[in-house]
Protein backbone atom coordinates (compact mmCIF):
# COMPACT_ATOMS: atom_id res chain seq x y z
CA UNK A 1 0.00 0.00 0.00
CA UNK A 2 2.48 2.44 1.02
CA UNK A 3 3.88 2.68 -2.61
CA UNK A 4 0.70 4.11 -3.39
CA UNK A 5 1.82 7.49 -1.86
CA UNK A 6 4.76 8.11 -4.11
CA UNK A 7 5.19 11.07 -6.86
CA UNK A 8 3.56 10.29 -10.19
CA UNK A 9 6.56 11.26 -12.57
CA UNK A 10 4.96 11.41 -15.73
CA UNK A 11 2.01 13.71 -16.83
CA UNK A 12 -0.42 12.12 -19.61
CA UNK A 13 -1.47 15.63 -21.30
CA UNK A 14 -2.83 13.90 -24.76
CA UNK A 15 -5.16 11.65 -23.56
CA UNK A 16 -4.53 8.11 -23.34
CA UNK A 17 -6.47 5.14 -24.45
CA UNK A 18 -7.60 2.49 -22.16
CA UNK A 19 -8.06 -1.17 -23.06
CA UNK A 20 -12.02 -2.53 -22.54
CA UNK A 21 -13.21 -5.38 -20.66
CA UNK A 22 -17.28 -6.03 -20.75
CA UNK A 23 -19.20 -3.27 -21.92
CA UNK A 24 -19.94 0.28 -20.71
CA UNK A 25 -23.59 1.39 -21.08
CA UNK A 26 -24.43 3.83 -24.12
CA UNK A 27 -25.57 6.57 -21.88
CA UNK A 28 -22.64 6.64 -19.66
CA UNK A 29 -20.76 9.85 -21.82
CA UNK A 30 -18.87 12.34 -19.97
CA UNK A 31 -15.78 12.99 -17.41
CA UNK A 32 -15.27 12.14 -14.76
CA UNK A 33 -12.57 14.71 -12.78
CA UNK A 34 -10.20 13.48 -9.79
CA UNK A 35 -7.88 15.42 -7.60
CA UNK A 36 -5.76 14.59 -4.69
CA UNK A 37 -2.13 14.31 -3.79
CA UNK A 38 0.99 13.48 -6.79
CA UNK A 39 3.97 14.86 -6.09
CA UNK A 40 5.49 13.90 -2.66
CA UNK A 41 8.74 15.69 -2.69
CA UNK A 42 10.58 18.61 -4.77
CA UNK A 43 14.11 18.53 -5.07
CA UNK A 44 16.17 16.53 -2.28
CA UNK A 45 12.93 17.70 0.06
CA UNK A 46 10.16 15.58 1.16
CA UNK A 47 6.46 16.93 2.06
CA UNK A 48 5.36 15.37 5.84
CA UNK A 49 1.58 15.60 5.89
CA UNK A 50 -0.87 13.94 3.56
CA UNK A 51 -2.46 17.24 2.50
CA UNK A 52 0.52 18.92 1.33
CA UNK A 53 2.14 16.99 -1.40
CA UNK A 54 1.78 18.92 -4.78
CA UNK A 55 -1.69 18.84 -6.71
CA UNK A 56 -2.49 15.87 -9.49
CA UNK A 57 -5.19 16.45 -11.72
CA UNK A 58 -6.93 13.23 -13.52
CA UNK A 59 -10.04 13.08 -16.20
CA UNK A 60 -11.42 10.18 -17.51
CA UNK A 61 -13.76 10.83 -20.58
CA UNK A 62 -16.15 8.04 -21.18
CA UNK A 63 -17.88 8.33 -24.50
CA UNK A 64 -19.35 5.46 -26.75
CA UNK A 65 -17.98 2.91 -24.80
CA UNK A 66 -14.10 3.59 -25.00
CA UNK A 67 -12.34 5.73 -22.21
CA UNK A 68 -9.26 8.09 -22.28
CA UNK A 69 -7.62 8.82 -19.23
CA UNK A 70 -5.23 11.98 -18.65
CA UNK A 71 -3.80 13.60 -15.46
CA UNK A 72 -1.38 16.66 -15.00
CA UNK A 73 -0.15 18.51 -12.04
CA UNK A 74 -2.11 21.51 -10.89
CA UNK A 75 -0.40 25.26 -12.43
CA UNK A 76 -0.64 26.83 -9.03
CA UNK A 77 1.30 29.17 -8.13
CA UNK A 78 3.04 26.89 -5.12
CA UNK A 79 3.68 24.41 -7.95
CA UNK A 80 5.50 27.11 -10.20
CA UNK A 81 7.33 28.50 -7.40
CA UNK A 82 8.55 25.17 -5.40
CA UNK A 83 9.45 23.45 -9.16
CA UNK A 84 11.41 26.71 -9.84
CA UNK A 85 13.17 26.77 -6.81
CA UNK A 86 13.91 22.60 -6.97
CA UNK A 87 12.78 23.06 -3.71
CA UNK A 88 9.66 23.77 -0.60
CA UNK A 89 9.72 27.32 -0.80
CA UNK A 90 5.99 27.60 -0.69
CA UNK A 91 5.16 25.80 2.77
CA UNK A 92 2.05 23.30 3.59
CA UNK A 93 -0.24 22.30 6.75
CA UNK A 94 2.28 19.98 7.70
CA UNK A 95 5.50 21.11 5.94
CA UNK A 96 8.05 23.58 6.67
CA UNK A 97 9.27 26.29 3.42
CA UNK A 98 12.72 26.28 3.07
CA UNK A 99 14.64 29.20 2.33
CA UNK A 100 13.78 30.37 -1.65
CA UNK A 101 17.58 30.40 -3.13
CA UNK A 102 16.04 32.78 -5.93
CA UNK A 103 15.86 35.47 -2.80
CA UNK A 104 18.72 37.24 -1.06
CA UNK A 105 18.64 37.02 2.54
CA UNK A 106 16.74 41.15 2.93
CA UNK A 107 14.10 39.63 0.54
CA UNK A 108 13.79 36.68 2.73
CA UNK A 109 13.33 39.15 5.69
CA UNK A 110 10.92 41.27 3.98
CA UNK A 111 8.74 38.73 2.79
CA UNK A 112 7.52 37.62 6.32
CA UNK A 113 5.95 41.43 6.30
CA UNK A 114 4.77 42.19 2.60
CA UNK A 115 3.88 38.36 1.75
CA UNK A 116 2.24 37.95 5.10
CA UNK A 117 3.11 34.33 4.72
CA UNK A 118 0.43 33.76 1.99
CA UNK A 119 -1.46 30.08 2.53
CA UNK A 120 -0.67 27.86 -0.46
CA UNK A 121 -2.84 27.76 -3.04
CA UNK A 122 -2.44 24.00 -4.22
CA UNK A 123 -5.58 23.03 -3.87
CA UNK A 124 -5.56 19.41 -3.82
CA UNK A 125 -8.65 18.12 -2.18
CA UNK A 126 -12.19 18.17 -4.57
CA UNK A 127 -13.14 19.79 -7.90
CA UNK A 128 -16.47 21.74 -7.93
CA UNK A 129 -19.28 23.04 -10.49
CA UNK A 130 -20.60 26.50 -11.01
CA UNK A 131 -22.74 27.25 -13.99
CA UNK A 132 -20.77 25.26 -16.69
CA UNK A 133 -16.91 26.07 -15.16
CA UNK A 134 -15.11 23.53 -13.20
CA UNK A 135 -12.98 24.63 -9.75
CA UNK A 136 -10.42 22.33 -8.42
CA UNK A 137 -10.68 23.53 -4.15
CA UNK A 138 -8.36 23.09 -1.51
CA UNK A 139 -9.76 25.06 1.75
CA UNK A 140 -7.17 27.81 0.77
CA UNK A 141 -8.52 31.53 -0.06
CA UNK A 142 -8.36 30.85 -3.74
CA UNK A 143 -9.64 28.11 -6.06
CA UNK A 144 -8.52 27.56 -9.52
CA UNK A 145 -10.97 27.85 -12.52
CA UNK A 146 -9.32 24.93 -14.62
CA UNK A 147 -10.12 23.66 -18.17
CA UNK A 148 -12.15 20.58 -18.82
CA UNK A 149 -10.62 19.26 -22.00
CA UNK A 150 -7.28 19.88 -21.45
CA UNK A 151 -6.75 19.97 -16.87
CA UNK A 152 -4.88 23.60 -17.54
CA UNK A 153 -5.24 26.43 -15.43
CA UNK A 154 -7.62 29.05 -16.73
CA UNK A 155 -7.35 31.50 -13.82
CA UNK A 156 -6.94 31.83 -10.47
CA UNK A 157 -10.06 33.42 -8.28
CA UNK A 158 -9.69 35.18 -4.89
CA UNK A 159 -12.67 33.83 -3.11
CA UNK A 160 -12.87 37.31 -0.87
CA UNK A 161 -13.66 38.86 -4.42
CA UNK A 162 -16.95 37.16 -4.27
CA UNK A 163 -17.85 35.54 -1.06
CA UNK A 164 -17.80 37.14 2.08
CA UNK A 165 -15.92 34.41 3.66
CA UNK A 166 -11.69 33.97 3.99
CA UNK A 167 -11.96 30.39 2.92
CA UNK A 168 -13.97 27.36 1.79
CA UNK A 169 -14.55 24.30 2.52
CA UNK A 170 -14.26 21.45 0.54
CA UNK A 171 -17.71 20.19 -0.15
CA UNK A 172 -19.91 23.14 -1.39
CA UNK A 173 -24.01 22.20 -2.50
CA UNK A 174 -25.83 22.88 -5.83
CA UNK A 175 -29.28 23.68 -5.86
CA UNK A 176 -30.96 22.58 -8.45
CA UNK A 177 -30.89 25.94 -10.11
CA UNK A 178 -26.92 25.37 -10.33
CA UNK A 179 -27.19 27.83 -7.10
CA UNK A 180 -23.87 27.49 -5.67
CA UNK A 181 -24.20 26.52 -1.25
CA UNK A 182 -20.95 27.34 0.78
CA UNK A 183 -20.07 27.27 4.09
CA UNK A 184 -16.56 28.61 5.45
CA UNK A 185 -14.69 30.64 7.73
CA UNK A 186 -15.15 34.45 8.14
CA UNK A 187 -12.74 36.88 10.07
CA UNK A 188 -14.06 39.49 11.26
CA UNK A 189 -13.75 41.95 13.92
CA UNK A 190 -16.29 40.83 16.20
CA UNK A 191 -14.84 37.33 16.10
CA UNK A 192 -14.76 34.53 14.20
CA UNK A 193 -17.94 33.12 12.34
CA UNK A 194 -18.50 30.16 10.15
CA UNK A 195 -20.74 31.61 7.07
CA UNK A 196 -22.77 30.04 4.86
CA UNK A 197 -23.09 31.56 1.49
CA UNK A 198 -25.43 31.73 -1.73
CA UNK A 199 -23.77 32.33 -5.21
CA UNK A 200 -26.10 32.72 -8.11
CA UNK A 201 -25.25 29.91 -11.06
CA UNK A 202 -22.39 31.66 -13.51
CA UNK A 203 -24.43 33.05 -16.56
CA UNK A 204 -21.87 32.58 -19.03
CA UNK A 205 -18.34 30.90 -19.65
CA UNK A 206 -16.29 34.57 -19.36
CA UNK A 207 -17.37 34.80 -16.01
CA UNK A 208 -16.26 33.32 -12.82
CA UNK A 209 -18.46 33.73 -10.07
CA UNK A 210 -21.94 36.02 -9.63
CA UNK A 211 -21.28 38.04 -6.32
CA UNK A 212 -22.52 35.85 -3.51
CA UNK A 213 -24.51 36.68 -0.51
CA UNK A 214 -24.10 35.67 2.86
CA UNK A 215 -27.18 33.39 4.40
CA UNK A 216 -25.79 32.83 7.72
CA UNK A 217 -23.01 33.52 10.02
CA UNK A 218 -22.87 32.02 13.55
CA UNK A 219 -20.12 33.48 15.73
CA UNK A 220 -17.20 30.85 17.27
CA UNK A 221 -18.56 29.83 20.81
CA UNK A 222 -14.92 30.52 22.03
CA UNK A 223 -12.57 33.47 21.50
CA UNK A 224 -9.05 32.12 20.50
CA UNK A 225 -10.36 29.45 18.67
CA UNK A 226 -13.05 27.57 16.27
CA UNK A 227 -14.28 24.12 15.10
CA UNK A 228 -12.92 23.03 11.60
CA UNK A 229 -15.81 22.32 9.23
CA UNK A 230 -14.93 20.28 6.23
CA UNK A 231 -18.46 19.76 5.07
CA UNK A 232 -22.22 20.32 5.85
CA UNK A 233 -25.69 19.27 5.10
CA UNK A 234 -28.97 20.64 3.40
CA UNK A 235 -32.71 20.01 3.76
CA UNK A 236 -35.95 21.25 2.54
CA UNK A 237 -36.21 24.21 5.49
CA UNK A 238 -32.72 24.00 6.74
CA UNK A 239 -28.91 24.45 6.93
CA UNK A 240 -27.05 22.35 8.83
CA UNK A 241 -23.50 21.57 10.30
CA UNK A 242 -21.32 20.25 13.40
CA UNK A 243 -19.83 22.47 15.16
CA UNK A 244 -17.32 19.57 15.86
CA UNK A 245 -14.20 19.48 18.85
CA UNK A 246 -11.56 19.41 16.17
CA UNK A 247 -10.49 23.57 17.03
CA UNK A 248 -7.95 25.35 15.13
CA UNK A 249 -5.85 28.17 17.70
CA UNK A 250 -5.67 30.97 16.44
CA UNK A 251 -2.65 31.98 18.11
CA UNK A 252 -1.19 29.18 17.05
CA UNK A 253 -2.40 30.15 13.63
CA UNK A 254 -1.00 33.82 13.90
CA UNK A 255 2.69 32.86 15.44
CA UNK A 256 3.11 30.04 12.76
CA UNK A 257 2.05 32.64 9.95
CA UNK A 258 4.37 34.97 11.02
CA UNK A 259 7.13 32.70 11.39
CA UNK A 260 6.66 30.62 8.30
CA UNK A 261 5.78 27.52 9.91
CA UNK A 262 3.99 24.60 9.33
CA UNK A 263 0.16 24.86 10.62
CA UNK A 264 -0.43 21.45 11.66
CA UNK A 265 -0.19 21.84 15.02
CA UNK A 266 -2.50 24.96 15.43
CA UNK A 267 -5.34 21.75 14.93
CA UNK A 268 -6.13 20.04 18.13
CA UNK A 269 -8.86 17.04 19.03
CA UNK A 270 -11.11 18.36 22.37
CA UNK A 271 -12.89 15.45 23.54
CA UNK A 272 -13.97 16.91 26.32
CA UNK A 273 -15.96 19.26 24.51
CA UNK A 274 -19.25 17.86 23.16
CA UNK A 275 -20.05 18.07 19.43
CA UNK A 276 -22.60 20.54 18.49
CA UNK A 277 -25.64 20.28 15.60
CA UNK A 278 -25.88 23.82 14.30
CA UNK A 279 -29.85 23.88 12.41
CA UNK A 280 -29.97 27.42 10.74
CA UNK A 281 -33.26 27.87 8.81
CA UNK A 282 -32.97 28.92 5.27
CA UNK A 283 -35.47 31.61 5.36
CA UNK A 284 -33.99 33.63 7.97
CA UNK A 285 -30.68 32.84 8.29
CA UNK A 286 -31.17 32.23 12.29
CA UNK A 287 -30.93 29.06 14.63
CA UNK A 288 -33.71 26.90 15.22
CA UNK A 289 -35.32 28.30 18.87
CA UNK A 290 -37.75 26.98 21.16
CA UNK A 291 -39.98 28.67 23.29
CA UNK A 292 -39.62 27.04 27.31
CA UNK A 293 -42.16 30.00 28.47
CA UNK A 294 -44.64 32.77 27.32
CA UNK A 295 -42.79 35.57 26.16
CA UNK A 296 -39.01 33.53 25.92
CA UNK A 297 -37.53 31.96 23.23
CA UNK A 298 -33.88 30.75 23.09
CA UNK A 299 -31.61 28.91 20.75
CA UNK A 300 -32.37 25.06 20.68
CA UNK A 301 -29.00 23.39 21.28
CA UNK A 302 -28.45 19.77 19.89
CA UNK A 303 -24.96 18.00 21.00
CA UNK A 304 -23.59 14.49 21.53
CA UNK A 305 -20.81 13.08 22.35
CA UNK A 306 -17.85 14.18 20.77
CA UNK A 307 -17.00 12.93 17.33
CA UNK A 308 -15.18 14.35 14.56
CA UNK A 309 -16.87 14.05 10.80
CA UNK A 310 -15.15 15.38 7.23
CA UNK A 311 -18.31 14.16 5.34
CA UNK A 312 -22.03 14.60 5.58
CA UNK A 313 -23.31 11.67 3.64
CA UNK A 314 -27.35 13.44 3.54
CA UNK A 315 -29.78 15.59 5.65
CA UNK A 316 -33.88 15.65 5.39
CA UNK A 317 -36.82 15.94 7.25
CA UNK A 318 -39.93 13.85 8.33
CA UNK A 319 -42.53 14.47 10.35
CA UNK A 320 -41.23 17.29 12.44
CA UNK A 321 -37.75 15.36 12.63
CA UNK A 322 -34.44 16.79 10.93
CA UNK A 323 -32.83 13.37 10.20
CA UNK A 324 -28.79 13.50 9.43
CA UNK A 325 -26.32 10.87 8.13
CA UNK A 326 -22.69 11.35 8.80
CA UNK A 327 -19.06 9.94 8.70
CA UNK A 328 -18.29 9.94 12.48
CA UNK A 329 -15.03 9.03 14.12
CA UNK A 330 -15.21 8.12 17.40
CA UNK A 331 -11.72 9.94 18.16
CA UNK A 332 -8.95 12.27 17.31
CA UNK A 333 -6.56 9.70 16.17
CA UNK A 334 -7.04 10.30 12.54
CA UNK A 335 -5.62 13.44 13.09
CA UNK A 336 -1.90 11.54 14.37
CA UNK A 337 -1.95 9.38 11.36
CA UNK A 338 -1.93 11.77 8.54
CA UNK A 339 1.88 12.44 8.50
CA UNK A 340 3.57 10.85 5.38
CA UNK A 341 6.04 8.90 7.61
CA UNK A 342 2.98 6.76 8.20
CA UNK A 343 1.89 6.53 4.64
CA UNK A 344 5.59 5.71 2.74
CA UNK A 345 6.80 2.99 5.33
CA UNK A 346 6.24 -0.63 4.82
CA UNK A 347 4.06 -0.30 7.92
CA UNK A 348 1.57 1.40 6.62
CA UNK A 349 -1.22 -0.75 5.98
CA UNK A 350 -0.43 -2.07 9.14
CA UNK A 351 -1.07 1.66 10.88
CA UNK A 352 -4.14 1.98 8.95
CA UNK A 353 -5.46 -1.23 10.23
CA UNK A 354 -4.61 -0.35 14.25
CA UNK A 355 -7.63 2.66 13.64
CA UNK A 356 -10.41 2.24 14.39
CA UNK A 357 -12.64 2.41 11.03
CA UNK A 358 -15.37 5.46 10.37
CA UNK A 359 -18.85 4.73 11.16
CA UNK A 360 -21.81 6.00 8.91
CA UNK A 361 -24.10 7.27 11.75
CA UNK A 362 -27.79 8.55 11.83
CA UNK A 363 -29.12 11.50 13.99
CA UNK A 364 -32.30 12.47 14.16
CA UNK A 365 -32.98 16.03 15.71
CA UNK A 366 -36.55 16.61 16.89
CA UNK A 367 -37.47 20.00 15.85
CA UNK A 368 -40.57 20.73 17.55
CA UNK A 369 -39.17 21.04 21.39
CA UNK A 370 -40.61 23.06 24.86
CA UNK A 371 -40.39 22.03 28.10
CA UNK A 372 -43.26 19.15 27.95
CA UNK A 373 -40.92 16.94 26.41
CA UNK A 374 -38.11 16.99 29.28
CA UNK A 375 -40.28 14.18 31.36
CA UNK A 376 -39.56 12.03 28.43
CA UNK A 377 -36.43 9.15 27.98
CA UNK A 378 -36.25 9.60 24.44
CA UNK A 379 -38.05 12.30 21.73
CA UNK A 380 -37.25 11.19 18.78
CA UNK A 381 -40.74 9.67 17.56
CA UNK A 382 -40.17 8.04 13.87
CA UNK A 383 -40.71 4.48 13.35
CA UNK A 384 -38.22 2.13 12.51
CA UNK A 385 -35.11 4.74 14.22
CA UNK A 386 -33.01 3.35 17.05
CA UNK A 387 -31.62 6.79 17.35
CA UNK A 388 -32.73 9.34 20.27
CA UNK A 389 -32.86 12.36 21.55
CA UNK A 390 -33.36 13.57 25.13
CA UNK A 391 -34.19 17.25 27.12
CA UNK A 392 -31.54 17.09 29.95
CA UNK A 393 -31.94 21.07 30.52
CA UNK A 394 -34.07 24.25 28.93
CA UNK A 395 -32.92 24.19 25.60
CA UNK A 396 -30.65 21.58 25.40
CA UNK A 397 -31.31 18.09 23.55
CA UNK A 398 -28.62 15.44 23.76
CA UNK A 399 -28.56 13.32 20.83
CA UNK A 400 -27.41 9.62 20.58
CA UNK A 401 -27.09 8.25 17.35
CA UNK A 402 -27.49 4.90 15.52
CA UNK A 403 -25.32 2.81 13.14
CA UNK A 404 -26.68 2.64 9.35
CA UNK A 405 -23.73 0.61 8.22
CA UNK A 406 -21.65 -2.43 9.60
CA UNK A 407 -18.65 -2.25 7.70
CA UNK A 408 -16.09 0.90 7.84
CA UNK A 409 -17.45 3.68 5.89
CA UNK A 410 -15.98 7.01 4.30
CA UNK A 411 -16.17 9.21 1.29
CA UNK A 412 -19.63 9.21 0.66
CA UNK A 413 -21.80 9.32 -2.35
CA UNK A 414 -25.36 9.08 -3.03
CA UNK A 415 -27.85 9.97 -6.29
CA UNK A 416 -27.16 13.61 -5.33
CA UNK A 417 -29.15 15.31 -7.97
CA UNK A 418 -32.11 12.89 -7.39
CA UNK A 419 -32.04 12.44 -3.59
CA UNK A 420 -30.09 15.09 -2.25
CA UNK A 421 -32.03 16.65 1.00
CA UNK A 422 -34.74 14.12 0.63
CA UNK A 423 -35.73 10.50 2.21
CA UNK A 424 -32.93 8.29 0.81
CA UNK A 425 -32.11 4.54 0.38
CA UNK A 426 -29.01 3.99 -0.99
CA UNK A 427 -25.42 5.70 0.11
CA UNK A 428 -22.07 4.31 -1.85
CA UNK A 429 -19.06 4.74 0.09
CA UNK A 430 -15.10 3.31 0.46
CA UNK A 431 -15.62 0.13 2.90
CA UNK A 432 -12.90 0.08 5.19
CA UNK A 433 -12.38 -3.35 7.14
CA UNK A 434 -9.49 -4.03 9.42
CA UNK A 435 -9.81 -7.12 10.31
CA UNK A 436 -10.27 -8.54 6.64
CA UNK A 437 -7.83 -9.46 3.87
CA UNK A 438 -8.63 -6.24 1.64
CA UNK A 439 -8.64 -3.27 4.00
CA UNK A 440 -10.74 -1.12 1.16
CA UNK A 441 -13.57 -2.20 -0.79
CA UNK A 442 -16.57 -0.25 -1.97
CA UNK A 443 -20.09 -0.58 -0.08
CA UNK A 444 -23.43 0.42 -1.27
CA UNK A 445 -25.34 0.47 2.21
CA UNK A 446 -29.32 0.49 2.48
CA UNK A 447 -29.80 2.98 4.72
CA UNK A 448 -33.60 2.03 5.89
CA UNK A 449 -33.05 -1.61 5.59
CA UNK A 450 -28.94 -1.37 7.57
CA UNK A 451 -28.24 -3.77 4.96
CA UNK A 452 -24.81 -3.60 2.20
CA UNK A 453 -23.59 -4.85 -0.91
CA UNK A 454 -19.84 -4.52 -1.84
CA UNK A 455 -17.24 -4.83 -4.63
CA UNK A 456 -13.71 -6.16 -3.63
CA UNK A 457 -10.36 -7.89 -4.92
CA UNK A 458 -6.88 -8.86 -3.67
CA UNK A 459 -4.76 -6.29 -4.21
CA UNK A 460 -6.85 -3.65 -5.71
CA UNK A 461 -7.31 -0.33 -3.76
CA UNK A 462 -10.01 1.88 -4.59
CA UNK A 463 -10.75 5.59 -4.67
CA UNK A 464 -14.11 7.17 -3.80
CA UNK A 465 -16.98 5.91 -5.80
CA UNK A 466 -18.77 8.33 -7.54
CA UNK A 467 -22.69 7.74 -9.05
CA UNK A 468 -23.78 8.21 -12.31
CA UNK A 469 -27.49 7.99 -12.37
CA UNK A 470 -29.36 6.77 -15.85
CA UNK A 471 -30.96 9.47 -17.49
CA UNK A 472 -33.92 7.03 -18.30
CA UNK A 473 -33.87 5.31 -14.32
CA UNK A 474 -37.15 4.54 -12.43
CA UNK A 475 -35.41 3.74 -9.25
CA UNK A 476 -32.84 5.55 -6.98
CA UNK A 477 -30.27 3.09 -7.68
CA UNK A 478 -30.08 2.60 -11.51
CA UNK A 479 -26.86 3.65 -12.59
CA UNK A 480 -23.91 3.04 -12.05
CA UNK A 481 -20.70 3.16 -10.00
CA UNK A 482 -17.11 4.34 -11.08
CA UNK A 483 -13.96 4.47 -9.28
CA UNK A 484 -10.05 4.61 -10.30
CA UNK A 485 -8.61 1.24 -9.07
CA UNK A 486 -4.57 1.11 -7.99
CA UNK A 487 -2.96 -2.19 -7.75
CA UNK A 488 0.09 -2.84 -5.02
CA UNK A 489 1.24 -4.73 -7.78
CA UNK A 490 1.56 -2.17 -10.53
CA UNK A 491 5.80 -2.70 -10.80
CA UNK A 492 4.66 -6.37 -11.32
CA UNK A 493 2.55 -5.46 -14.64
CA UNK A 494 -0.84 -5.38 -13.01
CA UNK A 495 -2.48 -2.42 -14.21
CA UNK A 496 -4.59 0.38 -13.12
CA UNK A 497 -7.77 0.90 -14.05
CA UNK A 498 -11.28 2.77 -14.30
CA UNK A 499 -14.04 0.15 -12.86
CA UNK A 500 -17.45 0.55 -13.70
CA UNK A 501 -20.13 -1.39 -11.43
CA UNK A 502 -24.07 -1.43 -11.89
CA UNK A 503 -25.08 0.25 -9.26
CA UNK A 504 -27.91 -1.49 -8.02
CA UNK A 505 -25.87 -5.05 -7.22
CA UNK A 506 -22.38 -3.96 -7.04
CA UNK A 507 -20.97 -5.97 -9.77
CA UNK A 508 -18.82 -5.33 -12.32
CA UNK A 509 -20.38 -4.44 -15.95
CA UNK A 510 -16.55 -3.11 -17.05
CA UNK A 511 -13.25 -1.83 -16.37
CA UNK A 512 -10.61 0.21 -18.64
CA UNK A 513 -7.15 -0.70 -18.17
CA UNK A 514 -4.02 1.48 -18.93
CA UNK A 515 -0.98 -0.08 -19.64
CA UNK A 516 0.68 2.47 -20.53
CA UNK A 517 0.27 4.84 -17.19
CA UNK A 518 2.37 2.72 -14.10
CA UNK A 519 -0.58 3.86 -11.85
CA UNK A 520 -3.10 6.87 -10.24
CA UNK A 521 -2.18 9.13 -7.93
CA UNK A 522 -3.53 8.18 -4.60
CA UNK A 523 -6.71 11.13 -5.24
CA UNK A 524 -8.90 12.24 -2.63
CA UNK A 525 -12.22 13.64 -4.13
CA UNK A 526 -13.41 13.93 -7.94
CA UNK A 527 -17.13 14.56 -9.27
CA UNK A 528 -18.83 13.28 -12.91
CA UNK A 529 -19.89 15.99 -15.08
CA UNK A 530 -22.09 14.33 -18.07
CA UNK A 531 -21.59 15.31 -21.33
CA UNK A 532 -23.68 18.20 -22.66
CA UNK A 533 -24.65 19.18 -19.00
Amino acid sequence: MYKLYQTVNTEYISPVKGTIKGSIPSWVRGSLFRNGPGMYEVGEHKYNHLFDPLAMLQRFHIEDGEVTYQCRYLQSDAYKANIAANRIVVAGLGTSAVPDPCKNVFQRFMSYFVDSAPLSDNNLISFFPCGDNLYANGESACVHRIDPNTLDVIKRVELIDYMPMNTMAAHPHIGPDGTLYSIGVSFQKSGVKTCITKTPPIQDQESDFVKGESVACIKSPRLLDYSYVHSFAMTENFYVYVEQPVLIDLIKVLSSTLRQQPLDKVIRWSPDIKARFRVIHKATGEELSASWKPGERKTLVFEAEAFMVYHHINAYEENDHLVMDLVAYSNGELLENVYLKNYTSEQCENIARAMKPPQARRYVLPLNVSAENIKEDNIVKLPKSNASAKVVAKYLVHCEHEAICDEGFEMPQINYAKYNSKPYHYAYGLGVNNTEKNLFSLVKADVQERTHLKWEEDGCYPSEPVFVGNPDRTTEDDGVIISAINTVEFDKGRHAFLLILDARTMSEIARAEFPDVERFPRDLHGLFRADGS
